[in-house]
């Protein structure tokens, strides 16, 4: 680039880059370049507003799974009596298909496996915590659900260790229906 304003397109977003910087003196001559910056570029789910939408399987079979990261995340301010520090939380919506769900990270592996996730209802502006669905396993069960309605799913590591870069599948299932008699 030249000039003190760049646009950079076509970077994936959660992804590690370094860039380097020096000066144009004006002569033709050049400053020797910096160090390099490490940078990670957002991600689209940071916030509950670009909440990424999740396909929701027909049984427990996670044959549909989303992939996920925190590696640039932020806090999104949304806070809970949940456990865990939110400082890195990513965003899912699910339109519930039964009064039951179960939510699984799987494959998670980077900086930390040890994930937190908690269910919300509402809008993102006015959300409401899902009773009993502040999770440190990384599977839980969400019931009492309305079938239709739209649920916004938090994941975000245990740790408040800034910088963290874990990785892992969301998977929702959903249970079987009663044997027919």
């Amino acid at each position: 680039g030249d000039g003190s304003n760049m646009t950079i397109s076509g970077l994936q977003s959660g992804t590690a880059y370094t860039a380097w910087v020096r000066s144009d003196c004006g002569d033709g001559s050049f400053s020797t370049w910096s160090n390099g910056v490490a940078f990670i570029t957002g991600i689209a789910n940071d916030n509950c507003s670009g909440a990424i939408a999740l396909t929701v399987n027909p049984d427990y079979s996670c044959a549909a799974t989303t992939q996920g990261t925190v590696a640039g995340a932020t806090a999104s301010g949304v806070s809970s009596s949940c456990g865990g520090t939110a400082d890195d939380d990513v965003w899912y919506s699910v339109t519930a298909t039964n009064a039951s769900h179960t939510f699984n990270l799987s494959y998670v592996s980077g900086s930390t496996g040890d994930m937190y996730m908690a269910l919300w209802s509402g809008d993102c502006g006015t959300l409401a915590l899902v009773p009993n669905t502040c999770s440190d396993p990384e599977s839980m069960t969400a019931t009492g659900l309305t079938p239709g309605n739209t649920y916004y799913l938090q994941v975000y590591t245990w740790t408040s260790t800034a910088g963290q870069t874990s990785v892992f599948n969301v998977c929702v299932g959903t249970p079987p229906p009663p044997p027919a008699t």
